[in-house]
């Protein structure tokens, strides 16, 4: 970083040194270009000086002459004759475009054939024309008028008048003249000046101290009416005069009108800077002025130095390039490094760091209103066990599109891990059509997944202010809608005690194994015929601190944190071995019920290890059922069914517990490789209640169509058993036959149960 730092620095040097030779450079030849464009401007105001005066001097001796002639031989008695002559003479001249002569009070006589008199009024109702036409009566020299728009030749005219006289000097009328001006044509025709300079005549201050254009080339203002008719504002030639006095050290503007070319720059009210030569044309009252903008003027200085400024810009530019090549590369290496630690690589969401690497963000929630809601995918472990996490990874991939596609492009979307997504939504939505959207099939590689989805929410400010605190009430919610399973729950306080307990659950669950804290007890399962079927096996729990704890409060924390695994493992392991010792010990077999958690059932490779327990401890197969819960054998229906038709395959049994809780319809019973079903204990209590025993009868007929063994649960009555004796029970279980018992307490109880046969 610091090698970077002092190469920026060599750069800084030598662009500076670069800089200023170049500006030295400019600088001069800036200068060598305004002296060159100064003499340039100069003498192009000196031709059209000359031009001008020439001109005019012209059209004054031919307005003498054609009023001579008029006079001398009486033409203006025939005025046919008088207007051929005029008509002639409009002929020879360039720049003349009509001819005429007035008397005294403005009348038309006599004009050239290009002019209708009868259709031309008196000039002098003009008032552009009177102020110039009443100083030709008293001049002896021409007088040029402002310009202005002569109808009958339907053009833009420079008024030239010259007063006739007899030998006594008198004055008998006026020879006008009108010399063409627009862009085609006009009195500067033979001149070529470039695109940049333009000229323009002005008429010498007129009795109401106004300037008139009497001539303009700017090729870009097409208004001859606003061109002409209205006079240069003041503020532009105050500015001008106010300048040329300063530069040129004068009191009055007259000491300037000597004929001389001056030239300078000003600054216009319109903020355009321009360099102009000027000059003054006494005999005829008119200012010539030659500009130019002084953006040309810079423009060609770039061009003059344009060979400069491309070695100058080629090197700097080099440099720059260079340098911030380096500069970009460590840019988009530190950029890079900030999305991946705010990033997931996988879907492009944000992760679990971006809130709090982000303070911006934490100071931008303050004043909104939002929820958090953390989403936890269910069973999603057993897509990555089963069909490898390429698969699972597309999975996430589709499940984030769906995300994007719900919420708002305003609401934050984080990866928290793995299968867990964090929303700060800030717009109301429906969980239901969330989890209905995430529960849509999504198929990858040509299999098709269905998602189940556990939503916790937490909501700003109303459960807290702080952001960890607001994640972890949304995460205790999630778990207690994990219990429900493709559901969601508000956070409450409840909730909070619950997740205490449970924090102290899984602290003292931690250690469970290795204190040799669990033990099974075993609860006896009688036949309709009144023989020992078989024992379910039950875990139980008690540690020094919390007692005993039932396994509906200790199961779903193993689960969530994995430990369901090694307990899961321990539980077949202790219980086949325990049979083991009970059929030797009383000389009787029976069947053994393992209850199987859904995360132990999903497991790879679980079905292995339980064949090998089995066959290390040396257990019949066909006397071991696995206890499922309806609804793991739903919601995970596409990867249980070849699970449990490999169990089944295997000679071990499949008991579907808990059976009429769930939502499993009959196609998917068919299909489902079990033999028995368990019903649950809440239909039991109620079957001696005449309400209860249609839908007891149904579930029956359900399990007798498709074979299934029937075995009720909680039976604790003699009057239940007979009832449920009349529907088909086959199997029962509950206090009345025995509660739950350890190992020794099993053996004693079934040596009795046969000893009093």
């Amino acid at each position: 970083m610091k090698k970077i730092k002092n190469i920026w620095s060599l750069f800084f040097i030598l662009f500076s040194f670069i800089s200023i030779v170049f500006l030295y450079i400019a600088y001069l030849r800036y200068n060598a270009i305004l002296e060159t464009n100064k003499t340039l401007t100069s003498s192009y105001n000196k031709i059209l000086y000359n031009s001008l005066d020439t001109t005019l001097s012209q059209n004054e001796v031919l307005l003498d002459t054609l009023a001579q002639e008029l006079l001398s031989f009486e033409l203006l008695k025939n005025k046919e004759n008088s207007r051929e002559l005029l008509q002639k003479a409009l002929e020879n001249s360039k720049y003349v475009i009509g001819f005429g002569l007035t008397d005294t009070k403005g009348n038309l006589l006599v004009t050239s054939a290009n002019i209708d008199i009868k259709k031309t009024p008196n000039i002098l109702t003009n008032d552009a024309v009177r102020t110039t036409f009443e100083k030709a009566l008293k001049s002896d020299r021409m007088v040029v008028g402002r310009t202005y728009f002569f109808p009958p030749l339907n053009s833009w005219v420079i008024p030239v008048r010259k007063a006739v006289r007899d030998h006594e000097g008198n004055v008998l009328g006026v020879m006008i003249a009108g010399l063409v001006n627009n862009k085609q044509n006009n009195i500067f025709n033979g001149i070529s000046l470039d695109d940049e300079r333009t000229i323009l005549l002005v008429h010498d201050l007129d009795k109401n101290n106004q300037y008139y254009r009497m001539y303009f080339s700017n090729k870009h203002d097409s208004d001859y009416k606003k061109m002409y008719e209205n006079p240069l504002k003041k503020t532009t030639y105050a500015v001008l005069m106010e300048n040329l006095q300063k530069e040129f050290h004068i009191s009055s503007i007259d000491e300037i009108k000597d004929g001389k070319i001056y030239y300078t720059s000003t600054k216009l009210p319109n903020h355009k800077s321009i360099f102009l030569s000027i000059s003054y044309n006494q005999k005829y009252k008119i200012w010539v002025v030659v500009s130019q903008k002084q953006a040309f003027v810079n423009t060609v200085v770039f061009d003059n130095l344009l060979s400069i400024f491309t070695i100058y810009f080629f090197i700097i530019i080099s440099f720059v390039l260079f340098f911030r090549t380096i500069a970009r590369k460590e840019k988009e290496k530190e950029a890079e490094l900030i999305y991946k630690v705010n990033h997931d690589t996988l879907t492009g969401h944000y992760n679990r760091d971006y809130i709090g690497n982000d303070t911006a963000v934490i100071e931008g929630l303050k004043d909104k209103e939002f929820e958090v809601i953390f989403l936890d995918i269910d069973n999603f472990k057993n897509i990555n066990d089963r069909f490898g996490h390429h698969v699972g990874d597309k999975v996430l991939v589709g499940l984030s599109r769906k995300l994007n596609k719900f919420f708002n492009s305003d609401d934050i979307i984080i990866r928290h891990g793995g299968d867990e997504f964090i929303v700060l939504s800030f717009s109301k939505i429906d969980h239901n059509e969330l989890i209905e959207l995430i529960s849509t099939p999504c198929t990858v590689d040509e299999l098709e997944f269905r998602l189940g989805v556990s939503i916790g929410i937490s909501k700003y400010p109303y459960d807290s202010v702080n952001l960890d605190e607001l994640f972890s009430m949304a995460d205790i919610a999630m778990h207690e809608a994990k219990k429900v399973r493709n559901s969601y729950k508000y956070f409450n306080q409840e909730m909070y005690q619950k997740s205490m307990e449970n924090s102290d659950i899984e602290h003292q669950l931690r250690h469970a194994l290795d204190n040799d804290e669990f033990y099974m007890m075993y609860q006896p399962q009688i036949s309709s015929d009144m023989q020992i079927y078989g024992v379910e096996a039950l875990i139980r729990w008690e540690n020094k601190k919390l007692g005993f704890v039932p396994p509906d409060k200790f199961i779903s924390v193993a689960e969530d944190n994995g430990m369901i695994l090694k307990i899961g493992e321990w539980v077949i392991n202790r219980s086949l071995r325990d049979i083991k010792e009970i059929w030797e010990e009383t000389g009787h077999k029976f069947h053994i019920s393992l209850n199987i958690s859904v995360i132990q059932f999903m497991e790879a490779g679980f079905l292995e290890v339980l064949l090998d327990a089995i066959s290390e401890i040396g257990i019949d197969k066909t006397y071991v059922t696995l206890e499922i819960t309806e609804s793991l054998a739903i919601e995970e229906f596409n990867y249980v069914i070849p699970l449990l038709n490999k169990v089944r395959e295997n000679g071990i049994e499949i008991s579907l517990d808990d059976f009429g809780t769930g939502y499993s319809s009959l196609s998917i019973l068919n299909k489902l490789p079990i033999s028995e079903i368990k019903i649950d204990k809440q239909f039991v209590d109620g079957v001696l209640k005449n309400t209860e025993n249609s839908l007891i009868k149904t579930i029956f007929s359900i399990g007798k169509n498709f074979s299934f063994k029937i075995v009720c649960e909680g039976t604790e009555t003699a009057a239940q058993v007979e009832v449920l004796k009349e529907h088909g029970c086959d199997i029962f279980q509950g206090y009345h036959f025995s509660k739950p018992l350890k190992k020794d307490q099993l053996i004693r109880y079934i040596k009795d149960f046969y000893d009093r046969r």
